[in-house]
């Protein structure tokens, strides 16, 4: 049930963001038969046309609309980072092409810029990171 409610609720929130578009082309469409001339069942055609292709566009960006329960940058624990300065305690990181701010975690010696570290926790939108991601060195 809960998943019927859900699916609901990001179907109206993606009508609800389609509808000022649909007023627009209703508007151009009845000034086009109210004005130029063209025929009513043309300019019919043409706003039910659009509202079409936002129906067969709902399944390729449903996802978009959906609400996730885990913030994104949860995703982030033990990804590999590169300090870009020294992080002694706190620095900043690079994590594939985004830079982070970052603070090591507690008992870690500083980092020099360069060496590669792990990423242990979010808080908020500051990454603490060690050297060691928690496995066994090898």
């Amino acid at each position: 049930m809960a998943g019927r409610r859900t699916g609901l609720l990001v179907l109206g929130k993606y009508v609800l963001f389609q509808v000022p578009g649909w007023l627009i082309v209703g508007g151009l469409a009845w000034a086009a038969h109210r004005w130029l001339g063209l025929h009513g069942a043309l300019a019919a055609g043409a706003l039910l046309a659009f509202m079409l292709k936002d129906a067969v566009l709902f399944p390729f960006v449903r996802e978009a609309y959906s609400v996730h329960s885990r913030p994104p940058a949860d995703g982030m624990l033990g990804a590999r980072a590169v300090a870009e300065g020294a992080l002694a305690p706190e620095g900043v990181v690079r994590v594939g092409p985004e830079l982070w701010r970052a603070r090591l975690a507690k008992g870690e010696a500083p980092v020099a810029a360069g060496e590669s570290v792990h990423v242990v926790a979010v808080e908020g939108l500051t990454l603490r990171v060690s050297r060691n991601d928690g496995r066994p060195q090898t």
